[in-house]
């Protein structure tokens, strides 16, 4: 691992953030994309105000389970019953 967390936190996520860009530019969409170094709620919710909606990636913690399906994960249940805009989940 890096000492420098930040830093490494941008590099890995430059290659999943440049291809949602891409995909969002094929509907003429434009998205915004962050990195947040905090608990993974707190994070979503400070700047969810300033979003139309949050749009996360969920697996749960039981995706190779038949019941993936009807679960999501940890995070993305504190945000979907904590965040003041629309939250929308893929997996």
């Amino acid at each position: 691992m890096t000492d420098d967390i930040e830093a490494e936190t941008e590099k890995r996520s430059t290659t999943v953030f440049e291809a949602a860009r891409d995909i969002a530019a094929e509907y003429e969409t434009e998205i915004e994309t962050a990195v947040g170094l905090d608990h993974p709620v707190r994070a979503i919710l400070e700047s969810a105000e300033d979003n139309d909606v949050n749009v996360m990636w969920s697996h749960g913690r039981h995706s190779e389970d038949i019941t993936r399906g009807y679960l999501v994960g940890n995070v993305a249940k504190g945000a979907f019953r904590r965040s003041p805009v629309p939250v929308t989940s893929v997996r």
